[in-house]
Order: structure tokens, then sequence, then C-alpha cells
């Protein structure tokens, strides 16, 4: 079990970590916020009285990706539409910034586009 321990300890401490006296837990050098919660309202198992926990900018990063990781998959998904719509003709790649002449159909196309979260609902 100390081993175990051990190996989760290494993989959450960085050069600037330090143990904050007051509490006795680890704490992030970068954020200053901890790295380590106290178990709440259970006594030690087999001597364990604390667990890892992200501190801020941990969370903060982990957020940063997802956020990231989420856009990539929704622009994968819109490039997934637009081949899909567009796959037997050469308009693929057209934009209206495109067009050589702004037609009162493609302007309405156009008004529509911008707008789309108020007409999709």
């Amino acid at each position: 079990m100390s081993a175990i321990i051990d190996t989760a300890d290494a993989a959450n401490v960085a050069p600037e970590d330090y143990i904050n006296p007051e509490d006795g837990l680890k704490y992030c050098g970068k954020c200053h916020t901890p790295k380590e919660a106290y178990f709440a309202d259970n006594p030690p198992f087999c001597g364990i009285d604390r667990h890892p926990t992200e501190c801020k900018c941990a969370a903060e990063e982990k957020q940063q990706c997802e956020a990231e990781r989420h856009e990539f998959e929704r622009m994968s998904h819109i490039s997934l539409l637009r081949s899909e719509a567009f796959k037997d003709i050469p308009a693929a790649a057209w934009r209206f910034d495109n067009a050589s002449v702004m037609t009162p159909q493609l302007v309405k196309a156009r008004e529509y586009a911008e707008n789309w979260d108020s007409f999709s609902r």
C-alpha cells in the first residue's frame, strides 16, 4: 500500500511545491493552493488521512485543455458535415466573401447563416 501511495505522491509533485506548516498539506509552488486535502469525517485508513487534489492552476489547465478538445471536436464535426453536404458539388470551399455578385437570395442566405442561433430555436 505504501508503494502505491509513494507512486501517487511522486506524480503529484513539482520542484517548487512545499508543505504548509500550518496544516501539513502539500501546496503548489505556482498558485499556492493545496494539492492535498484531508478526508472528511473519516478516521485514517492504514495511516492515510489525506488524498491528492487538484490545485487551482492544474484545474485551470485541465479546463483549458478540455475547452480546446471540445472546440477541436466541434470544428471536426462541422468539417465532416460540410464535406458530406457538398460532396458532389464544387462548392465545398465557397464563402459569401467570394461571391462576385450578391444577389437578393445570397443576401438572405448570408443573413440566415449569420443569425443561425436565433433561427435554429
